[in-house]
């Protein structure tokens, strides 16, 4: 292995040049005589040591910012020019430069004159290059149309020269990136043809790798794209798709030479990464990650492609680094990295195939691809031909990065082939059924056509008998009908009259709308020790079940207040619970028959309101404020009637003009409207607040106009009340 040996001596009189070449395969490029600040700077000897035999190996190129004294003037963007000399180009100072001028001269021994070479540069901004007063290189600002390098050039970033002179001068010209206002012209060597050949010959293969890998990857992502058009259902065709063209865009962005291009794959390569592992969710653990990390992932680039994030750079070591963009890009591939380790870890113990061969697939890719390029470098980094074993530890990391897609295609193989082969089956069966239906098809239009004249004959006959029935029914609807209007007139009856909730509270109303002749809704007014009693109650079901559970109903909240004296709306409802599991004799296997209720005591001298309720609220209203008393969550009997339960009373202050409402729940129920959709409980309480400057006839006047305009042609689906009081 070649090793350069410099020894270096300073004279400010003169200057002297000892040194030899010796030729093995080729011409040693050698540098000697270094000139800058006035001061002459001499190599004395530059020469090649082999390792082995003592042989001397051909030296290819030299890196001028590593081994030559430079002259250097640097303008700061505040026009203040620090002038110096260096070797080590890292040392200048970058920040806020402006634009920065390097000169020097070379001494080219005289088996190197006429002799081709190359120089080769790396830089972010603009830069001219002259070489004993002619242009080599010129880019961005300094390039202009009509200027043309006298030199050829093979590729961008590589100069072809003919060392001419036995004295060479240097000088370079170079203003900073716009965006970046930092040094970055950090690479200048001048090389052998055969060493630029080398260099250009691994770029190229580089970046056909990455072409390759792209594509590849880019092809599954198409055709899992086009599955997943098919076969949406499958959403884990979109996922392993998304995958591979972010897999693709990391590796062809990767080959851009336009370094915000080229810096963008590292996103591509986290949004990868995060779409592997909501794969792995759903083909190991069967589970369906959130995308909510994906938006944050969103967020993030697109935040730090903002250019006061994205050029914000911080100096560590006089090196400018862009924290924002590398810290997030570390922290966003940290998490994607471990998440798909997290679901690639539930595949272990799994006996279902596909999970099997995603699990080993990705084992074995993370060997080929990390483990063993790794073990390679290790055990070669001491070796005189390290360089071929990276080459060759490369291949096994584009063999592991091979083995996603492939292991992909072979599970989603083997899955359509066993579709195809289970289709098979069910065609085949499929057209045994069609010819047996056939046969029966058959046998059946010979039976109708035989059976045609018979069924005639019957259906007359039928007719006959349906136009008997017909009158049978007719007059048994109309007794049950006369039954139910009497019934109805039984129920009013119970009910208290409208008159007494009138003389009660001046300012109210009911609005009463059965859904049937008979309903199953009800309410009770009482007074009693001082106290306004007033209850709303629901019962399971409408119609006559519904009537016979509301009188039920009506009769024990009688007996309860008016006789036994109870004014308190908890013990009401205790008493009321227990009285209709007994009437009812209900048990844990009786049918669920029972009622939603609210219970309201009204004491006007104090100014308050006592309410307990069985799932039923009460609404208050004081002027634009909306109060709710909130029920207990258990009805009056039902299946849960042998469960203990105990009612809470609920006690508000009042204040005058408040509006208090009692109602079950067929208002807010109704179906109807332009869309046929539900009133609800929200546009029931709108309204509400919306007729509060009407009095409380009028309030229920509108309530029923609203209730018959929303209803339209819409059938009732159940009994409405609703009670309005204002105090």
């Amino acid at each position: 292995m070649a090793e350069w040996q410099l020894v270096m001596s300073c004279n400010k009189c003169s200057t002297s040049v000892k040194g030899f070449i010796k030729r093995h395969t080729g011409i040693a490029l050698c540098v000697l005589l270094l000139l800058a600040n006035n001061c002459a700077a001499t190599i004395d000897t530059l020469r090649t040591i082999s390792q082995k035999s003592g042989k001397n190996k051909t030296v290819q190129n030299i890196s001028l910012f590593d081994k030559v004294l430079w002259n250097i003037e640097a303008t700061n963007s505040d026009n203040a020019v620090n002038k110096f000399s260096g070797v080590v180009i890292d040392s200048m100072p970058r920040r806020a430069l402006k634009n920065t001028s390097f000169n020097t001269s070379l001494y080219i021994v005289p088996a190197l004159i006429n002799q081709p070479a190359y120089l080769y540069y790396e830089a972010e901004g603009s830069v001219r290059v002259k070489l004993n007063g002619r242009i080599l290189i010129a880019t961005g600002t300094y390039k202009t149309a009509d200027l043309e390098s006298p030199f050829g050039s093979k590729k961008e970033g590589y100069a072809s020269i003919i060392l001419r002179d036995s004295i060479q001068v240097f000088e370079i010209d170079f203003t900073p990136n716009p965006k970046q206002r930092v040094f970055s012209f950090n690479r200048l060597q001048l090389m052998m043809p055969e060493a630029a050949e080398k260099r250009m010959q691994s770029g190229y293969s580089d970046k056909n790798s990455s072409y390759a890998l792209g594509f590849y990857y880019l092809a599954f992502g198409i055709v899992f794209l086009i599955l997943f058009l098919f076969f949406s259902e499958k959403s884990e065709n979109l996922h392993f798709s998304l995958f591979c063209i972010f897999a693709s865009l990391t590796w062809l962005l990767n080959t851009s030479d336009n370094e915000d291009i080229n810096s963008t794959s590292m996103f591509a390569f986290v949004y990868a990464l995060e779409f592997l592992s909501i794969t792995l969710a759903k083909i190991l653990a069967n589970r369906k990650k959130r995308l909510i990390h994906l938006l944050i992932i969103t967020i993030v680039a697109a935040l730090n492609f903002i250019p006061a994030i994205r050029y914000n750079y911080t100096f560590f070591f006089g090196n400018p680094v862009p924290i924002a963009w590398y810290s997030s890009i570390a922290l966003l591939m940290c998490y994607s990295g471990f998440s798909s380790a997290y679901f690639l870890f539930h595949g272990f113990g799994q006996k279902r195939w596909e999970a099997r061969v995603f699990l080993f697939t990705c084992l074995g890719a993370m060997i080929f691809g990390i483990v063993v390029p790794m073990s390679i470098s290790i055990a070669t980094v001491n070796s005189g031909q390290m360089e071929h074993y990276l080459t060759f530890a490369a291949y096994f990391g584009y063999m592991g990065l091979c083995m996603y897609p492939l292991s992909a295609a072979l599970v989603l193989g083997r899955r359509n082939g066993l579709d195809q082969k289970q289709m098979a089956v069910q065609v085949a069966s499929i057209e045994k059924l069609s010819d047996e239906n056939l046969e029966k098809e058959k046998e059946k239009k010979q039976l109708l056509e035989a059976q045609n004249i018979e069924l005639e004959q019957k259906v007359y006959e039928r007719t006959l008998e349906v136009m008997q029935q017909k009158e049978i029914i007719e007059v048994k609807n109309k007794a049950i009908t006369d039954n139910l209007i009497y019934a109805q007139r039984i129920q009013a009856a119970l009910l208290p009259d409208t008159k007494l909730i009138q003389k009660s509270f001046e300012q109210s109303f009911i609005v009463y709308l059965p859904k049937e002749i008979v309903s199953g809704d009800f309410y009770t007014i009482a007074e009693k020790s001082g106290q306004q009693v007033i209850v709303a109650g629901d019962c399971t079901g409408h119609g006559v079940s519904g009537a016979f559970m509301s009188m039920i109903g009506s009769s024990l909240l009688n007996q309860i207040i008016m006789e036994k004296g109870i004014v308190e709306p908890a013990e009401i409802l205790n008493r009321l619970n227990t009285a209709i599991i007994g009437t009812l004799k209900q048990g844990e296997n009786e049918p669920n028959d029972g009622m939603d209720i609210a219970v309201c005591a009204f004491d006007f001298e104090a100014k308050k309101l006592h309410f307990a309720g069985a799932r039923r609220a009460v609404w208050i209203i004081r002027g634009t404020e909306f109060i709710q008393l909130k029920p207990d969550k258990f009805p009056i009997g039902g299946l849960q009637g042998l469960q203990e339960r105990v009612f809470h009373n609920n006690t508000v202050d009042l204040q005058t003009n408040d509006a208090v409402y009692l109602f079950t729940d067929g208002f807010a129920d109704q179906f109807g409207g332009d869309d046929g959709k539900k009133l609800s409980v929200s546009q029931f309480k709108e309204i509400l607040m919306n007729i509060q400057d009407l009095d409380m006839k009028a309030q229920g006047a509108y309530l029923t106009a609203s209730f018959r305009k929303w209803k339209g042609h819409y059938e009732q689906v159940d009994d409405v009340l609703v009670i309005g009081i204002r105090v």
